[in-house]
């Protein structure tokens, strides 16, 4: 048979309500605790996060400095460009010195044209024609499905074998003709058309013969590009002069109208200033991130979630100190950062007078000692990534302090588990005391009826009623 229950039956109190309460109240005071932990881990977090998210960009534009490539100092320029532009090898860059060109011939196409046609479907008879550009040529077979002009174009620009000329039907007032154009410039590439005709006489001007280019005429000249290079007479094939001085390509425009014009080939620190830009800009980047999560404002009294906090404090003023360090083995007055144009304001921002490093550059005396002190074996560079490396790597401080922040919010998921577990254990218990008390003050009510009842059925016994 099933017992009911009811709980504070006998003492008449609302057990589920005080139990409740008392639960509640022990709860709240640990909970709000465990919050508040929580939301500093996480807070915390976040910030080393944005610490590190900021840093490591450093270390990516430290790597521009540590490429050679970034070294490679060598520009040409072309006071006229629309005549020539120039190039340099970079891994075998030209002497520096100014020239002077001049553009006096373009290299051409040769161009030629067949005899003329009243029509364009007038059979030209059959047979092999063959093409040959300076020791390069194919052939193409002539039969009585290709053999007017429009069938010999299509067969010469669709051969597999044919790289050398291209060839078009040209309606001209003299009539119509094929039209050859060579693929590649230069004197030496000149148009040679050969037949094999099935008329038995392949030189004639009749049948296939009649397309030779004997037979033909001559619309473009074969020439070569020239140029004067410092007086001096310099051809090409095509539009590029490679090597004219070693390392040194001019590519030809158009023919100069004015003379000879400028070459200019110097050193250029474009690469190095653009690299040394971008590496202070990172820099301050970080500096301004460190210096609001460190911040307190003096009006509000409220403290930027890592002020006072000595990993952020000991992060940026080691990366200032690397910045800041001086290279004692370089005699002289270049033999730092802040020597070639770092400086620093107030607030601990960096800028960058590239004008200060370009001047430092053009001293032959000064060049390699400088790079040297950049991105030497114990140069700026390296230091400053293996600074920055200490921290962002996957064994670095920051690395390591975002896993302990981790296993410490862990550890309060671990503890509000265990206050829910020991809760349950405190709710028990005071259920458990109070139902004892309950059914206590039960028992005694009922003792305290019968010996009422019982001294009422006594004789003379009056109960007062007050």
């Amino acid at each position: 048979m099933a017992t009911l229950t009811a709980s504070g039956i006998g003492s008449g109190l609302d057990i589920d309500n005080i139990v409740s309460s008392l639960v509640a109240a022990d709860r709240q005071t640990k909970e709000l605790s465990l919050i508040r932990r929580e939301s500093t881990i996480q807070a915390e977090i976040s910030a080393y996060g944005t610490l590190k998210s900021n840093l490591s960009p450093i270390e990516g534009s430290v790597d521009t400095l540590l490429d050679d490539s970034t070294y490679k100092n060598i520009s040409v320029s072309s006071s006229a460009p629309a005549e020539f532009t120039a190039t340099v090898d970079e891994d075998n860059p030209p002497s520096v010195g100014n020239y002077n060109v001049e553009v006096t011939q373009l290299a051409t196409y040769h161009r030629i044209k067949t005899a003329d046609f009243a029509d364009d479907t007038v059979s030209v008879g059959t047979g092999t024609l063959s093409f040959d550009l300076d020791g390069e040529s194919f052939s193409i077979t002539v039969d009585n499905d290709n053999n007017d002009l429009y069938g010999i174009s299509n067969a010469i620009n669709e051969s597999e074998s044919n790289s050398i000329i291209d060839a078009v039907v040209m309606k001209a007032d003299s009539g119509y003709s094929l039209v050859l154009t060579s693929k590649k410039t230069g004197s030496s590439n000149q148009i040679v058309v050969t037949a094999v005709d099935d008329d038995s006489n392949d030189t004639d001007q009749s049948g296939l013969s009649q397309l030779i280019s004997t037979h033909g005429d001559e619309l473009t000249v074969a020439k070569d590009s020239i140029i004067k290079f410092n007086s001096q007479t310099v051809t090409s094939e095509n539009t590029i002069f490679k090597d004219v001085i070693k390392g040194l390509t001019i590519d030809v425009k158009s023919v100069s109208e004015e003379g000879p014009s400028d070459l200019t080939v110097k050193k250029s620190h474009t690469r190095l200033i653009t690299a040394f830009d971008d590496m202070v800009d990172k820099v301050n980047e970080f500096i301004k991130s460190s210096n609001q999560l460190t911040a307190y404002n003096q009006e509000t009294g409220v403290a930027a979630t890592l002020q006072g906090d000595s990993l952020a404090r000991n992060l940026k003023s080691g990366l200032n100190r690397v910045l800041g360090q001086q290279d004692d083995t370089i005699s002289g007055s270049y033999n730092s950062l802040i020597s070639i144009g770092l400086s620093v304001d107030q607030n601990g921002i960096y800028s960058f007078d590239s004008g200060k490093l370009t001047e430092a550059l053009d001293s032959e005396d000064n060049y390699d000692s400088i790079i040297s002190m950049i991105n030497g074996d114990d140069g700026f560079a390296k230091n400053i990534k293996t600074y920055v490396d200490s921290f962002v790597s996957g064994d670095g401080v920051l690395t390591s302090k975002s896993d302990s922040l981790q296993q410490s919010l862990k550890e309060v998921d671990a503890s509000r588990e265990s206050l829910e577990l020991r809760l349950e254990k405190l709710e028990k218990r005071y259920r458990d005391q109070f139902g004892a008390m309950d059914a206590l003050v039960a028992t005694l009510q009922a003792e305290s009826n019968f010996l009422l009842q019982g001294l009422a059925n006594l004789p003379g016994f009056t109960r007062d009623k007050d």
